[in-house]
């Protein structure tokens, strides 16, 4: 089925529609009338064009098709139909609404609109859980991949883009010294991919503004003009490395290996089924996971073949996007003695001779009856397992001007030098202007905190 828009180039043929199409309109007419409103709940290139993803589409003389799916109250599917355009329109995102028109050359767009500002999350919590249960069981662990990522970005058998990526990322990996500072950490959070997506909304409403007529970052070729959105952001670099590695065996296909966006989450998929043990990392809805003494973790191969080098690629990018999702659908499905929580998920890798990193959830709870950020209550959670230091987690509670602390630790040494450390973080947090609480140091590992699986993912993930 077709999609026609200002944006794209006039359809090929004119003539009457295969019957198959027809059919399929006659019975959209039938059920929600000539004129509808269509929410987008996905878009991609379409597998003829081969492209990883729409803000990475690979050089092509052919104008470049790509493929929504749109959901519409009263149809009981949704509608996959497929848009030839040189480039979409900056503003189409999923969850833009579409004012749709049945023509006699297929769907028409007739005007966008934007989400009703009134509608309940439902919807939106549907749509996040069905994503996350497909994510899930491609993720894997942080810092297992990026370790051999790093490695591999020395090997002189890359094509010059990916190693060149590769690079760029290692480079950008924090040390354990930057995250030591304020700014050092402030920085690394900001490039760790939790923020991706609101850079590049944030690069496209500048660029429009700037130049309405400027390449989008979603046209073919945008690799680089996604690094200028984000030109230090790990999700980024990890995509733009996927994409570069999916191009290289599109020009060299394998048959055993993907070549394309669709066939990677298909053959990783596949992958997982039958190498149980190969997505670690902790239970991922689980953030940050219950503290315990790591067993030592089993390295990825020291010379990736290309299968390794794009599960990588593919399970580090996954474990990214996992974070966010399952942040979003936690907070969609606060009840209503949680109407006014948030929460953030965040893990920073930490560069070291053992690459590490540091898991860091934020809750912000809008006390009962609080109408400012003045009176909303903060809870930051701080877990990691450093090199000489063992299995470490903080909890930090702000409210009006006040902040206690508890530490948790498995190692005594480690009991000991936080405690050492106490007077003097009294002090810093006073010398801020705030007013100091409890400060506690604790043996062992916090309490498992009760957070609820939706039912609805259990049943996708079944």
């Amino acid at each position: 089925m077709k999609v026609q828009s200002d944006a794209a180039s006039a359809p090929t043929r004119t003539h009457s529609l295969p019957p198959k199409i027809q059919a399929e309109l006659a019975a959209i007419v039938q059920k929600v009338g000539n004129l509808f409103s269509a929410r987008i709940t996905d878009i991609a290139p379409s597998p003829s064009t081969g492209t990883p993803n729409p803000s990475l589409s690979a050089q092509t003389s052919a104008t470049p098709s790509w493929r929504l799916i749109l959901s519409a109250d009263g149809l009981p599917q949704p509608l996959q139909t497929d848009i030839r355009t040189a480039q979409l329109p900056q503003d189409w995102l999923v969850g833009k609404v579409l004012q749709l028109q049945v023509t006699a050359l297929g769907l028409k767009v007739v005007d966008s609109l934007a989400p009703p500002q009134t509608e309940p999350p439902q919807a939106l919590l549907a749509t996040t859980l069905q994503t996350l249960s497909k994510w899930l069981p491609l993720q894997g662990d942080l810092r297992r991949n990026l370790e051999a990522l790093v490695r591999l970005s020395s090997d002189t058998r890359l094509p010059r883009d990916l190693a060149q990526t590769l690079d760029k990322l290692n480079q950008t990996l924090p040390t354990p010294p930057r995250v030591s500072e304020a700014g050092g950490l402030k920085q690394a959070i900001q490039q760790s991919g939790a923020g991706f997506e609101r850079q590049l909304l944030k690069s496209l409403a500048e660029s429009r503004t700037a130049s309405p007529d400027k390449t989008s970052i979603l046209s073919p070729g945008a690799e680089s003009r996604l690094l200028s959105a984000a030109p230090q952001d790990i999700k980024a670099l990890l995509t733009v490395a996927l994409g570069a590695a999916l191009a290289q065996l599109n020009r060299a296909p394998n048959s055993a290996l993907p070549a394309n966006w669709e066939q990677l989450v298909s053959w990783l998929t596949r992958q997982t089924a039958e190498q149980p043990g190969m997505a670690t990392g902790g239970h991922p809805l689980q953030f940050p996971p219950p503290m315990a003494r790591e067993g030592g973790r089993p390295p990825l191969p020291a010379n990736l073949d290309a299968g390794e080098m794009l599960r990588a690629l593919a399970q580090a990018t996954a474990r990214l996007h996992s974070h966010q999702l399952n942040a979003l659908q936690q907070n969609l499905s606060a009840g209503p003695d949680q109407s006014g929580a948030q929460v953030w998920f965040v893990e920073v890798p930490v560069a070291a001779p053992r690459m590490d990193s540091i898991q860091m959830r934020f809750e912000k709870e809008q006390r009962s009856g609080a109408k400012d950020n003045k009176k909303s209550r903060w809870k930051i959670v701080l877990a990691f397992d450093l090199e000489g230091l063992g299995p470490m987690q903080s909890q930090v509670l702000y409210t009006e001007g006040t902040v206690s602390a508890t530490f948790w630790a498995m190692e005594q040494r480690t009991l000991g030098l936080v405690t050492e450390e106490l007077p003097r973080l009294r002090k810093g947090l006073q010398d801020w202007g705030l007013e100091v609480g409890d400060l506690a140091v604790r043996k062992g590992a916090p309490p498992t905190p009760s957070a609820p699986i939706s039912r609805q993912l259990i049943d996708e993930r079944a």
